[in-house]
């Protein structure tokens, strides 16, 4: 968010999280961003270790190369996660991965980690 002329700029990188990439994102993290971190709720639930690899992939870099940015988790496809069981199922997923990382955003609303 940049302050120019009076008028607030809110710049938005998208960093491509497929692996040919990773070699250039250490560029683009610094303390000076707020990071949304996208996933797959279905995948989540379908494939929770390969899930939970890429998400602490990706808390990992933001934290080894911004560890004082605020980092908010998203979680996609809410129109597929019918019952509020299946959110408590991905909530159990992601809270263990949350210990270490401070910085990540808690929805207290709803009383999950995403």
């Amino acid at each position: 968010l940049l302050l120019y002329h009076d008028i607030y700029l809110f710049i938005y990188l998208c960093i491509a999280g497929q692996k040919v990439f990773y070699a250039l994102h250490h560029l683009f993290l610094t303390n000076y961003g707020t990071y949304l971190l996208l996933f797959d709720m279905r995948m989540l639930l379908r494939e929770p270790s390969s899930a939970n690899e890429y998400l602490k992939f990706w808390l990992n870099s933001i934290r080894i190369h911004a560890p004082e940015a605020p980092v908010i988790l998203l979680g996609s496809h809410l129109d597929k996660i019918k019952s509020k069981r299946k959110l408590r199922a991905v909530n159990k997923v992601i809270k263990p991965l949350l210990i270490n990382f401070p910085t990540v955003a808690l929805n207290t609303d709803a009383n999950l980690h995403f």
